[in-house]
C-alpha cells in the first residue's frame, strides 16, 4: 500500500514542480525534487540489495517508480496543456483576421477585441494556479502579429498570421 502511497505522491509533486519549474522562482525547489527523488530510490535500491533489506529495497523501488510515472504524467499533462494553449490561440487569431477585415489592420492591443468581436480576451491553459495571458506583438503598420506563450521554463511557442505554431527553445 506504501508503495502505491509513494507513487501517487511523486505524481502529484511533480506536477505541482511543472509549475514551479514553468513560471516561478520556485524553480530550483522543483528541479532538486525532480533529481533527489530517483537518486535517492537509486540510493536506498543498492542500500537495500547490498545488506539485504527487503524493506529498505522496497522504499527505494518505490522512489523510483514515482519518479518515472511523475515524468510521464508531467510530460502528458503538457502536452495537453500545449495543445489547449494553441486551440485557445487558434480562437484569438480568428478574432485578430476580423478585426483586420473590418478596420484594415491588426490592432495594437488584444483588449481592442472586447467586447466587439471578443466577449473576453482568453488566456493560455499554461497557469495552473493562475492565468497566464497570450503575448501579442503588432507589427507597427498593422499587416501582422506575433501571438505566443511560454510553455515551460525553456520552450516558448509562437504563431504570425503568415505562419503556423512553432515551438522552440
Amino acid at each position: 500500500m506504501s508503495f502505491l502511497v509513494g507513487i501517487a505522491i511523486g505524481v502529484l509533486l511533480t506536477l505541482l514542480d511543472l509549475e514551479a519549474i514553468g513560471f516561478g522562482l520556485g524553480g530550483a525547489v522543483a528541479l532538486l525534487h525532480l533529481f533527489l527523488a530517483p537518486g535517492v530510490g537509486l540510493g536506498l535500491l543498492g542500500f537495500g540489495i547490498k545488506s539485504r533489506r527487503p524493506k529498505v529495497r522496497r522504499i527505494g523501488l518505490a522512489l523510483i517508480l514515482a519518479a518515472v510515472a511523475s515524468f510521464w504524467a508531467s510530460g502528458m499533462w503538457l502536452s495537453s496543456k500545449i495543445s489547449d494553449s494553441k486551440a485557445a490561440g487558434d480562437a484569438l487569431c480568428l478574432a485578430l483576421e476580423e478585426c483586420r477585415r473590418t478596420s484594415g489592420r491588426y490592432p495594437q492591443h488584444l483588449q481592442a477585441l472586447v467586447p466587439s468581436t471578443l466577449s473576453a480576451v482568453p488566456a493560455t491553459s499554461m497557469g495552473l494556479f493562475r492565468s497566464i495571458p497570450f503575448d501579442y506583438l503588432p507589427e507597427p503598420d498593422g499587416q501582422d502579429y506575433v501571438l505566443g506563450f511560454n510553455s515551460t521554463f525553456f520552450i516558448y511557442c509562437a504563431r504570425s498570421r503568415s505562419a503556423t505554431w512553432r515551438c522552440d527553445d
